[in-house]
C-alpha cells in the first residue's frame, strides 16, 4: 500500500510573514495555519477560495494573527466548516486577537472583510478539537 502525500505552501514561508500551507495526505486535506498579515489585504487570501470545499481540518500552530488571522474570512465569507484542531490557549487567545485586530482596523479604516459574526462563526459555533 502507496501512501500518496502532497504539501503545498500556500501563503508565506519566510520569517514574519503569514503561514498558510495545505497537507495532503491520501486524500484527506489539512490546513495547516491561515495567516494574515497586518494589512488586513483581502488579495493575500483570494486564493484560498479555491481551495476551501477540499479542506477537511485545519491545524492551528499559534494563536497571532501570522497563523490563524485569515480564520474568520475563511469561516464567515468562505464557507469553510472544517474542524479545527489547536491548544486551548491557541483558541482562547487567537479569539481574542482576532476581536481586537477587527476593533483596531475598524477605528481606522473602512474594513469588511469579516466582522464580530465571522469571528464568532470561527472561534465559537465552529467544531474545535
Amino acid at each position: 500500500m502507496v501512501t500518496s502525500i502532497k504539501f503545498t505552501p500556500l501563503i508565506g514561508g519566510y520569517q514574519d510573514a503569514p503561514s498558510c500551507q495545505l497537507l495532503e495526505i491520501d486524500g484527506f486535506t489539512f490546513l495547516i495555519d491561515c495567516g494574515w498579515d497586518d494589512n488586513l489585504d483581502i488579495a493575500t487570501l483570494e486564493h484560498l477560495k479555491e481551495v476551501v470545499g477540499k479542506i477537511d481540518a485545519v491545524l492551528l500552530s499559534n494563536p497571532d494573527p501570522l497563523h490563524l488571522g485569515g480564520l474568520p474570512y475563511l469561516f464567515g465569507r468562505c464557507g469553510l466548516s472544517a474542524t479545527v484542531y489547536s491548544t486551548l490557549p491557541v483558541r482562547k487567545m487567537g479569539h481574542l486577537f482576532m476581536l481586537d485586530m477587527l476593533q483596531s482596523k475598524k477605528e481606522v479604516d473602512e474594513f469588511d472583510a469579516y466582522d464580530k459574526a465571522d469571528v464568532s462563526a470561527a472561534f465559537v459555533k465552529s467544531s474545535w478539537v
